[in-house]
């Protein structure tokens, strides 16, 4: 794990039936970027879409700039992966909205 995106990484981690399966920090040209699950590994779409709108909302409340994807890598991937990549200047402005709208958890 990047140590300039840790805590958004530590604060995802945090909130229950997520897990992260890689992230990135960028460069100065690319954005981070956090691949992660929600729910077990056979958690349907279903799931992982009701999370993203969760996530997108409480980021959208705190004026946060950054893409939220679902994504299926292989017919054998049970469950979509999220993806959240963000401007790295974003990254305090994410771990607040993480940390307030989840904060009972992170």
């Amino acid at each position: 794990m990047d140590s300039g995106i840790k805590d958004v990484v530590e604060a995802l981690n945090l909130i229950p039936n997520v897990w992260t399966a890689d992230s990135c920090e960028g460069n100065k040209n690319e954005c981070a970027m956090i691949r992660f699950h929600y729910g077990g590994l056979d958690s349907n779409y279903r799931l992982s879409a009701d999370f993203s709108q969760r996530l997108y909302l409480a980021l959208a409340t705190h004026k946060c700039r950054a893409d939220i994807q679902l994504e299926w890598n292989s017919p054998n991937t049970l469950s979509p992966f999220i993806i959240l990549s963000f401007d790295k200047l974003e990254t305090k402005r994410i771990y607040d909205a993480l940390s307030s709208v989840f904060g009972a958890s992170v």
